[in-house]
């Protein structure tokens, strides 16, 4: 399975977690947000890995309910939301979905779908 990695964005996030986790060989990384999916203070990075295509990024949620939606104010074009999906269950869904694309609108259908 392809490496897939959570990050937890909370106060006092070091940036640069995103960056190692590439280093250290993920494909994947989901974001475990705040609220709505906010990237906080792995926003430049993570925008970054998007923006050069370094890995794909699912924004969720650690919050206990709520929708992370596609197009909000923290995403970047490139970015898949997980809606509703809790950060451990978006992160088997895009290890499975990296087994046959990389391209962020591809599994954004997966995701829209499970």
């Amino acid at each position: 399975m392809p490496v897939v990695d959570v990050l937890y964005v909370h106060a006092g996030c070091r940036a640069g977690l995103a960056e190692t986790a590439i280093k250290a060989g993920a494909r994947g990384i989901v974001v475990a947000g705040s609220g709505a999916g906010s990237t906080g203070n792995l926003a430049a990075e993570i925008n970054a890995i998007v923006e050069n295509k370094r890995a794909v990024v699912v924004q969720s949620s650690r919050v206990g309910e709520g929708r992370v939606l596609r197009e909000n104010n923290w995403s970047e074009p490139g970015m898949v939301a997980a809606d509703n999906l809790p950060p451990h269950k978006a992160a088997i869904l895009l290890s499975l979905a990296l087994l046959n694309t990389d391209e962020p609108d591809e599994i954004q259908k997966l995701f829209d779908r499970y």
